[in-house]
């Protein structure tokens, strides 16, 4: 019995000496982040800079959007303003869900070239 109660403690010794060796090697090499990586330290508000950004970038996709036959602009209002589904769209404006994907992709196809106009 004693010779048991011996390996026991060895046991017990060498699993000691490997525990510690792993908490000596995360302490030695613990991931270091520069305070540039975090962002931590900012606020999440967005700056009245980017707040003005995006009204200006509004402004532009509604005078866009105005650019544009009434059939097209509903179904870009129903689908990015109110976010409403295709079949939603749909059933509100009467015609099949199929078509509203073919004017949806019309529409933004000339709010692109819309854009790009006045961008040049």
């Amino acid at each position: 019995m004693r010779t048991k109660v011996k390996r026991l403690n060895f046991r017990a010794w060498l699993y000691r000496i490997a525990h510690n060796l792993v908490v000596d090697r995360y302490r030695m090499h613990k991931p270091t982040v520069s305070l540039d990586q975090t962002n931590t330290l900012r606020d999440p508000s967005p700056t009245p800079e980017t707040i003005l950004q995006a009204k200006e970038e509004g402004q532009r996709l509604a005078s866009a959007i105005k650019k544009l036959e009434p059939h097209l602009q509903q179904v870009l209002v129903c689908r990015f303003i109110n976010g409403l589904s295709h079949a939603e769209t749909a059933q509100i404006i009467g015609i099949s869900e199929g078509y509203v994907r073919v004017l949806q992709h019309r529409a933004l196809k000339k709010m692109g070239a819309v854009l790009s106009e006045e961008l040049s």
